[in-house]
């Protein structure tokens, strides 16, 4: 990894060897426990390379893999391009990340709000099939906070008790959503 904030969709930031096994176990695992119907994406390389990996493995059709924008990972503005201490150093808190916005970003209530949108135009759309989506972490926290409905003290919360990542590179679990 390079320590740096990266939310441009157009970098040149891929799948390392260690990357591409995990997601290949991580395939393994969602094949051996799972029946996915489609597969949602970030349109970032490293998030399209892990879908790809996945559905490869799953047998899926080619039109059952679809990037979604909502997914992307959190705007981070002036940030972008920066260390990563440089954004968090930014905020005093974590609950202060719901409420201050970096300029020209977007905050984790913006994030919420946009993952949230996203979520429910796939739930529409595929009443009762099971999607896998393939995220960042921090935009993996808000749809797992909105789905339930978790105030944001509760998403922070939610985040400590998970610690320092909310799900780690290749991780997954099963999130219900009605």
């Amino acid at each position: 990894t390079k320590n740096i904030v990266d939310n441009n969709p157009k970098a040149d930031d891929h799948l390392t060897k260690v990357g591409k096994e995990q997601a290949k176990l991580a395939a393994q695992k969602i094949k051996n426990n799972y029946k996915i119907d489609f597969i949602y994406f970030s349109d970032f390389p490293r998030t399209t390379e892990t879908a790809e990996i996945i559905a490869e493995s799953l047998n899926l059709p080619k039109d059952h893999v679809i990037p979604e924008i909502g997914f992307r990972e959190i705007n981070t503005g002036v940030f972008n391009g920066g260390p990563v201490s440089a954004y968090h150093d930014y905020f005093s808190s974590l609950i202060e990340k719901f409420e201050k916005t970096p300029e020209g970003g977007e905050n984790l209530t913006d994030l919420k709000k946009r993952t949230a949108k996203a979520l429910l135009a796939i739930d529409e759309k595929y009443k009762n099939k099971n999607i896998l989506i393939v995220t960042h972490e921090y935009t993996a926290w808000m749809i797992y906070v909105g789905a339930l409905g978790l105030s944001n003290k509760a998403s922070v919360l939610e985040k400590e008790r998970r610690g320092d990542d909310f799900l780690k590179n290749a991780e997954f679990e099963e999130l219900k959503f009605l």
